[in-house]
């Protein structure tokens, strides 16, 4: 599943062979709030770059230092929305 404008709006989970991490709806500026189940984020906010099954999660870290890299997943096995 890729993110489309029909569901860019909702709260998703996303599955890696790794990590679920929980991806909350997102404000008006497409910041959202991201946490990881069981491990810990040294972030809370992020912005979504590239989200859909099969390839790599890309999160802009939202706070972060100025030129850090955006966190990138191991493939996506699954995107639910909730």
């Amino acid at each position: 599943m890729a993110i489309f404008a029909s569901n860019q709006d909702n709260e998703f989970v996303v599955r890696t062979a790794n990590s679920t991490y929980r991806l909350g709806r997102p404000t008006p500026d497409g910041r959202r709030q991201v946490s990881r189940d069981g491990k810990f984020l040294r972030f809370k906010e992020c912005r979504i770059i590239c989200l859909a099954e099969g390839e790599r999660m890309i999160l802009e870290i939202i706070g972060a230092v100025p030129g850090s890299d955006p966190l990138s997943s191991t493939p996506v096995d699954s995107v639910t929305v909730v």
